[in-house]
């Protein structure tokens, strides 16, 4: 099977392991109409979201998810160009969260189109993607579901 490539060409996977995340709804199957319905927000008010920022690491982005849980994302190396994408979900003691799927994951300008990523699931709640990010505001939409089922979603405006 072929790799699945980030947008900076970094293979984050193959097709097979994919699949078996469900990342093959996002790479393979998902249009962009689907994958609006999926991960964006329509009719639904964002977590709050705290940004930290720490000299000598990448700004991060913190946000309160139900129960406790939350989300912590950053871009590394968070300047214009290409990034690395980290999303990390938290549980309310502080540890990783187990996620039953690889979460999805787009990026659009502010009022502008989703653009679906491939994801790599890095760890229980940890999910690696990139992106090229031109300079100034940008939209991620984070979505990931639960053991349980439950869908945790957040949508997080950063500027570059």
């Amino acid at each position: 099977m072929p790799p699945v490539r980030g947008m900076s060409g970094r293979r984050i996977g193959r097709l097979p392991f994919a699949a078996a995340c469900g990342l093959a709804a996002v790479v393979v199957a998902l249009g962009l109409a689907s994958f609006a319905t999926r991960v964006g927000l329509p009719g639904a008010t964002p977590p709050a979201v705290r940004t930290i920022q720490e000299p000598g690491v990448p700004t991060r982005y913190v946000a309160d998810l139900s129960a406790g849980r939350m989300l912590q994302c950053y871009l590394d190396p968070g300047v214009p160009g290409f990034n690395g994408i980290h999303a990390t979900f938290f549980d309310a003691q502080g540890r990783e969260l187990d996620i039953a799927r690889a979460a999805a994951i787009g990026v659009s300008r502010p009022g502008g189109a989703t653009v679906p990523l491939p994801v790599l699931q890095e760890g229980p709640g940890h999910f690696y993607s990139d992106f090229n990010f031109g300079p100034g505001e940008w939209r991620l939409d984070i979505v990931a579901a639960t053991p349980t089922g439950e869908t945790l979603r957040t949508r997080l405006t950063i500027r570059l």
